[in-house]
């Protein structure tokens, strides 16, 4: 399946991402610094709890990107694509 162009320009998702992560994380999480080495790797999957729509794609690749430009983010559905529960 091809990915659909961007429906937000780039700029503005670099500054909703910047306003959000500014106001949820701030200074830090103390918790997950206190416990969680920074130079660990970690592997995520986010998975459907009901059926739904995905969207927000551009937007979550922008906030693990803007956490870590290294990362690898490798969605497996696009915007658009219907989902359900496994």
């Amino acid at each position: 399946m091809t990915p659909l162009p961007p429906a937000l320009p780039e700029q503005l998702i670099r500054q909703s991402v910047a306003r959000a992560l500014a106001e949820d994380v701030g200074a830090g999480d103390i918790t997950s610094t206190s416990i969680i080495d920074a130079a660990s790797e970690s592997t995520a999957t986010v998975r459907a709890e009901a059926h739904g729509v995905v969207a927000g794609i551009d937007l979550a690749r922008g906030v693990f990107q803007s956490l870590n430009p290294d990362l690898s983010f490798c969605p497996t559905a696009s915007d658009g694509d219907k989902v359900s529960p496994d």
